[in-house]
């Protein structure tokens, strides 16, 4: 019973350990888009709900075209 515990606890911990390192790694990411632009591209998280969001997704469906990217 008290290895059962110790081995959940060790894959509950290796799988935050993960989460951790991916969420990091896209981070640093963003952080280098905003940098090697100058600060010209800003990476922020949207949602729905914000109130620049609904503008950003309008401009995408206004400029993208599936069609020019088909295989």
């Amino acid at each position: 019973r008290k290895a059962k515990e110790v081995s959940d606890t060790e894959n509950f911990f290796d799988e935050c350990k993960r989460r951790v390192y991916e969420m990091s790694d896209q981070y640093v990411r963003r952080l280098m888009v905003e940098l090697e632009t100058g600060g010209n591209i800003r990476m922020e998280d949207g949602r729905p709900g914000d109130l620049w969001y609904k503008s950003c997704v309008d401009l995408l469906h206004s400029r993208f075209l599936k069609e020019d990217f088909a295989a």
